[in-house]
Protein backbone atom coordinates (compact mmCIF):
# COMPACT_ATOMS: atom_id res chain seq x y z
CA UNK A 1 0.00 0.00 0.00
CA UNK A 2 1.07 3.35 -0.91
CA UNK A 3 1.89 6.29 1.29
CA UNK A 4 1.42 10.14 0.21
CA UNK A 5 4.57 10.71 1.34
CA UNK A 6 6.55 7.96 -0.95
CA UNK A 7 7.09 10.11 -3.94
CA UNK A 8 9.65 11.54 -5.87
CA UNK A 9 11.38 14.96 -4.37
CA UNK A 10 12.12 16.97 -7.06
CA UNK A 11 10.21 20.29 -7.15
CA UNK A 12 8.68 18.71 -3.53
CA UNK A 13 7.24 21.19 -1.57
CA UNK A 14 7.41 19.48 2.25
CA UNK A 15 4.88 17.47 3.79
CA UNK A 16 3.57 16.30 6.95
CA UNK A 17 3.56 12.63 6.67
CA UNK A 18 1.40 10.78 9.52
CA UNK A 19 1.79 7.26 10.31
CA UNK A 20 -0.17 5.30 12.97
CA UNK A 21 1.56 2.08 14.95
CA UNK A 22 0.15 -0.30 16.81
CA UNK A 23 2.63 -1.94 19.05
CA UNK A 24 1.34 -5.22 20.87
CA UNK A 25 3.62 -8.60 21.64
CA UNK A 26 2.70 -10.95 18.75
CA UNK A 27 3.88 -14.17 17.80
CA UNK A 28 5.94 -16.13 14.15
CA UNK A 29 4.20 -18.52 12.67
CA UNK A 30 0.68 -17.70 14.60
CA UNK A 31 -3.42 -18.56 13.22
CA UNK A 32 -2.83 -16.10 11.16
CA UNK A 33 -0.58 -18.45 9.09
CA UNK A 34 -2.66 -21.13 8.71
CA UNK A 35 -0.83 -23.74 7.28
CA UNK A 36 2.74 -21.80 6.68
CA UNK A 37 5.36 -23.24 5.92
CA UNK A 38 3.54 -26.25 4.92
CA UNK A 39 2.24 -24.12 2.24
CA UNK A 40 3.80 -21.58 0.78
CA UNK A 41 0.76 -19.40 -0.02
CA UNK A 42 -0.36 -19.27 3.70
CA UNK A 43 3.09 -17.65 4.28
CA UNK A 44 1.69 -14.29 2.66
CA UNK A 45 -1.45 -14.06 4.23
CA UNK A 46 -1.95 -10.57 5.99
CA UNK A 47 -0.62 -10.51 9.48
CA UNK A 48 1.23 -14.08 8.76
CA UNK A 49 4.78 -13.48 10.18
CA UNK A 50 6.86 -16.54 9.18
CA UNK A 51 10.60 -15.11 10.09
CA UNK A 52 12.59 -17.90 10.40
CA UNK A 53 10.04 -20.55 11.20
CA UNK A 54 11.11 -20.81 14.49
CA UNK A 55 7.83 -20.10 16.93
CA UNK A 56 8.86 -17.31 19.29
CA UNK A 57 6.81 -14.55 20.85
CA UNK A 58 7.79 -10.92 19.20
CA UNK A 59 7.14 -6.92 19.80
CA UNK A 60 5.37 -6.46 16.35
CA UNK A 61 4.33 -2.86 15.23
CA UNK A 62 0.93 -3.17 12.78
CA UNK A 63 1.71 -7.02 13.11
CA UNK A 64 4.06 -6.89 10.50
CA UNK A 65 8.03 -8.30 10.94
CA UNK A 66 10.18 -5.54 10.37
CA UNK A 67 8.08 -3.00 11.14
CA UNK A 68 6.87 -0.15 8.76
CA UNK A 69 9.08 1.71 6.47
CA UNK A 70 9.01 5.29 6.82
CA UNK A 71 9.60 6.95 3.08
CA UNK A 72 9.85 10.75 3.29
CA UNK A 73 11.53 13.54 1.27
CA UNK A 74 13.98 15.48 2.86
CA UNK A 75 12.38 18.47 4.89
CA UNK A 76 8.80 16.92 5.59
CA UNK A 77 7.69 16.68 9.00
CA UNK A 78 7.10 12.85 10.08
CA UNK A 79 4.36 12.32 12.59
CA UNK A 80 4.29 8.84 14.11
CA UNK A 81 1.55 7.92 16.59
CA UNK A 82 2.81 5.18 18.71
CA UNK A 83 0.03 3.04 20.66
CA UNK A 84 1.41 0.91 22.96
CA UNK A 85 -0.37 -2.30 23.38
CA UNK A 86 2.08 -4.27 25.33
CA UNK A 87 1.27 -6.26 28.33
CA UNK A 88 0.88 -5.44 31.74
CA UNK A 89 3.20 -1.99 32.45
CA UNK A 90 5.82 -2.47 29.73
CA UNK A 91 6.90 1.12 28.36
CA UNK A 92 8.42 1.34 25.43
CA UNK A 93 10.05 4.19 23.35
CA UNK A 94 11.45 4.50 19.49
CA UNK A 95 14.90 5.75 18.54
CA UNK A 96 15.54 7.03 14.93
CA UNK A 97 19.00 6.17 14.09
CA UNK A 98 20.61 9.24 11.97
CA UNK A 99 17.82 11.60 12.25
CA UNK A 100 19.67 14.87 13.64
CA UNK A 101 16.78 15.70 15.53
CA UNK A 102 17.73 19.46 16.00
CA UNK A 103 15.08 21.68 17.15
CA UNK A 104 13.26 18.45 18.29
CA UNK A 105 15.93 16.65 20.85
CA UNK A 106 12.72 15.77 22.96
CA UNK A 107 11.60 13.25 20.70
CA UNK A 108 15.07 11.42 19.96
CA UNK A 109 13.45 8.07 21.90
CA UNK A 110 16.71 7.31 23.82
CA UNK A 111 14.61 5.61 27.07
CA UNK A 112 14.96 8.02 30.43
CA UNK A 113 17.19 10.11 28.98
CA UNK A 114 15.24 12.12 26.15
CA UNK A 115 12.34 10.99 26.84
CA UNK A 116 9.63 8.21 29.43
CA UNK A 117 8.54 5.32 28.70
CA UNK A 118 5.22 5.68 26.65
CA UNK A 119 2.92 2.67 29.39
CA UNK A 120 1.24 0.37 27.89
CA UNK A 121 -2.56 1.21 26.56
CA UNK A 122 -1.69 4.76 25.77
CA UNK A 123 -0.07 6.60 22.88
CA UNK A 124 2.41 9.06 22.49
CA UNK A 125 3.15 11.55 19.06
CA UNK A 126 6.43 11.91 18.16
CA UNK A 127 6.91 14.70 15.68
CA UNK A 128 10.16 15.75 13.92
CA UNK A 129 11.60 17.04 10.30
CA UNK A 130 13.59 14.36 8.22
CA UNK A 131 16.86 16.41 8.39
CA UNK A 132 19.38 13.99 7.06
CA UNK A 133 19.31 11.94 4.25
CA UNK A 134 19.88 8.93 3.87
CA UNK A 135 18.47 5.36 4.65
CA UNK A 136 18.21 4.99 8.45
CA UNK A 137 16.66 2.92 10.85
CA UNK A 138 13.84 3.56 13.79
CA UNK A 139 13.64 1.23 16.61
CA UNK A 140 12.43 0.67 19.84
CA UNK A 141 14.84 2.01 22.52
CA UNK A 142 13.87 -0.15 26.00
CA UNK A 143 15.28 -3.55 27.39
CA UNK A 144 15.27 -6.14 24.52
CA UNK A 145 12.43 -4.53 22.58
CA UNK A 146 14.30 -4.13 19.46
CA UNK A 147 15.94 -8.09 19.72
CA UNK A 148 12.36 -9.02 19.93
CA UNK A 149 11.21 -7.31 16.53
CA UNK A 150 10.63 -3.32 16.69
CA UNK A 151 12.46 -2.23 14.20
CA UNK A 152 12.34 -0.85 10.50
CA UNK A 153 13.47 1.23 8.24
CA UNK A 154 13.44 5.04 7.56
CA UNK A 155 14.14 6.28 3.76
CA UNK A 156 15.00 9.88 3.73
CA UNK A 157 15.06 11.01 0.44
CA UNK A 158 16.48 13.66 -1.74
CA UNK A 159 15.85 15.36 -5.10
CA UNK A 160 17.31 13.97 -8.01
CA UNK A 161 19.25 17.09 -8.91
CA UNK A 162 20.52 17.70 -5.27
CA UNK A 163 22.02 13.79 -5.12
CA UNK A 164 25.31 13.29 -6.40
CA UNK A 165 25.24 9.80 -6.48
CA UNK A 166 22.14 9.37 -8.65
CA UNK A 167 23.54 8.78 -11.97
CA UNK A 168 24.74 5.47 -10.38
CA UNK A 169 21.37 3.95 -9.91
CA UNK A 170 18.83 2.36 -13.00
CA UNK A 171 16.31 2.02 -10.13
CA UNK A 172 15.86 3.78 -6.54
CA UNK A 173 12.92 2.06 -5.39
CA UNK A 174 11.41 1.82 -1.90
CA UNK A 175 11.37 -2.40 -2.20
CA UNK A 176 14.84 -2.19 -2.48
CA UNK A 177 15.27 -1.38 1.06
CA UNK A 178 17.26 -4.49 2.82
CA UNK A 179 17.45 -3.68 6.44
CA UNK A 180 19.91 -5.89 8.32
CA UNK A 181 18.95 -7.10 11.82
CA UNK A 182 20.48 -9.73 14.30
CA UNK A 183 17.44 -12.47 15.21
CA UNK A 184 18.05 -15.39 17.75
CA UNK A 185 15.53 -18.03 18.31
Amino acid sequence: KSHPCMRDCTNSQPLICSYDWQIEWYEVLSKACLDCPFNLTSCNLKECVSANGINRAIIAVNRILPGPAINVCFGDEVRVRVHNKLHNIEGITIHWHGIHQKGSPFMDGVNMITQCPITSHTYFDYRFIADSHGTHMWHAHSGLQRADGAFGPIIVRESKRSNPFAFAYDFDLPEHVIVVHDWLN
